[in-house]
């Protein structure tokens, strides 16, 4: 099995710890109060650049009520590479979706509850796409 980084693990994570945060519209801050922290230690976690412990990481998932291996779930199957190094759109979704803008855009469409409303959104999109 291919060896993989550990800071792209770390990396990973961290995405998927903000997107779980911005999900439940909890800020940093929040976090960090729980986890009696700084908010400055809780972005250096959501960047990557520093290791969650994982007593800190039960914790989370605790507060977020999640199993622990939500933030593993995508690391189960051996890759030979990052996909995201693979494949620059696959890094410009995965930064879309863990920025707040993109979270709420998100969560905006997906309340749209009919099929036409939300054919609609997607082709403005599309077409704005093009213009830009």
């Amino acid at each position: 099995m291919p060896k993989r980084s550990t800071v792209s693990i770390d990396e990973r994570i961290g995405v998927q710890l903000r997107t779980l945060r911005q999900s439940r519209d909890i800020t940093q801050e929040q976090l960090a109060k729980h986890l009696d922290i700084s908010f400055q230690q809780v972005q250096k976690y959501e960047k990557g650049r520093n290791r969650i412990a994982v007593a800190t990481l039960v914790e989370i998932c605790a507060f977020f009520r999640v199993p622990v291996t939500f933030f593993f779930d995508d690391l189960t199957e051996p890759i030979a590479a990052d996909p995201v190094e693979q494949d620059p759109m696959l890094a410009e979704i995965r930064k879309f979706l863990a920025s707040r803008e993109g979270m709420d855009f998100l969560r905006c469409y997906v309340a749209i509850r009919e099929n036409r409303a939300r054919k609609s959104v997607s082709e403005l999109v599309k077409l704005l796409a093009k213009i830009a």
